[in-house]
């Protein structure tokens, strides 16, 4: 997924999840640009494409599953991601932010190993907390700042339309006045 905020191009990429341990492990390993929301200058993005240099994305926020849609509203930025077998989530993204993935999930692990569970407290890792998560998963998909019409028809400052793929259906997420919950 991606964004323009400002000057910057917004790019997630998901960490590539398996039965691994040192593969999840990547989204917090900040030597890898896996399990992030990277940030492109676009002025330096039109500087490497004149001189040829090697562009060199920083992080924005890191800990992130599969990140599956970004959305801004007043420059607040939204995530929704793919939870492992439960625990999609809505998170408010913050700069430098870790969402916690893989120490913290809502959802359950797939593979029979020692433990079955996810840590689910984000914020005693000092993690930052999903705004919103879905248990049992609803396959979140793309998300949208919804438009004018919707939030004059729903009165809301805010409100965004995430797609479920499980259940092939639009859902309309209705924010608070600050735009820091649903």
């Amino acid at each position: 997924a991606s964004i323009h905020l400002k000057d910057k191009i917004l790019l997630s990429m998901g960490t590539p999840t398996s039965v691994s341990q040192p593969i999840r492990d990547f989204a917090q390993n900040i030597d890898s640009y896996y399990g992030k929301i990277t940030a492109i200058d676009k002025n330096e993005l039109k500087k490497t494409k004149t001189n040829k240099q090697l562009l060199k994305p920083e992080i924005f926020s890191l800990g992130h599953r599969n990140i599956q849609g970004l959305a801004i509203i007043d420059d607040i930025i939204f995530s929704s991601e793919h939870g492992p077998k439960g625990g999609d989530e809505i998170n408010l993204i913050k700069p430098k932010n870790n969402y916690g993935w893989p120490t913290s999930s809502y959802g359950t692990i797939y593979e029979t190993i020692d433990k079955k569970y996810f840590d689910y407290s984000h914020s005693k890792h000092g993690f930052s907390e999903p705004i919103f998560q879905f248990t049992p998963s609803i396959a979140l998909s793309s998300l949208a700042k919804c438009t004018k019409q919707m939030m004059y028809y729903f009165e809301r400052k805010g409100c965004l339309i995430a797609t479920s793929l499980t259940g092939q259906s639009l859902l309309i997420l209705l924010l608070n006045d600050d735009l820091n919950r649903i």
